[in-house]
């Protein structure tokens, strides 16, 4: 079964850039283009990997990933900016380390990047308290 990967970008040629490049390494991908679509989208569905635009209008990937950390399911969370004139991406991006990002991306970056971040993240701390979550539903 395929890696189930949301995408968060306000940038739509970059957006659509990256899912064909998730997709054709095999991975089934959801992209969106803000952060409330995204936490409406993580809210429907259950994914893998979150991979988020750090600065983006209304609400940034830092907060975008502290509210998905607080519905309590596992996911590894990939962190990409390429900053702005407001904030560097450096800076950005060592502030969603501190959130507990599993990996960070700077733009522009190559697809082959993409793919090796993804694939350095192992999924199965995810996987196991996925299992632990269904076995205290029954419980």
């Amino acid at each position: 079964m395929a890696e189930r990967v949301l995408l968060v970008d306000d940038d739509g040629d970059f957006r659509r850039l990256c899912e064909r490049v998730l997709t054709g390494a095999g991975y089934a991908v959801d992209g969106v283009s803000n952060a409330a679509a995204g936490i409406a989208m993580f809210g429907q569905n259950a994914y893998d990997i979150v991979i988020t635009d750090i600065i983006m209008p209304a609400m940034d990937g830092v907060e975008l990933i502290k509210a998905l950390r607080g519905v309590g399911r596992a996911f590894k969370a990939v962190a990409m900016s390429g900053g702005s004139e407001r904030l560097p991406a450096s800076s950005g991006l060592r502030l969603s380390r501190a959130i507990g990002v599993d990996a960070v991306l700077y733009k522009p970056f190559r697809p082959s990047e993409l793919i090796a971040a993804l694939a350095k993240l192992s999924l199965a701390p995810v996987v196991e308290q996925r299992a632990a979550e269904r076995l205290k539903a029954v419980d």
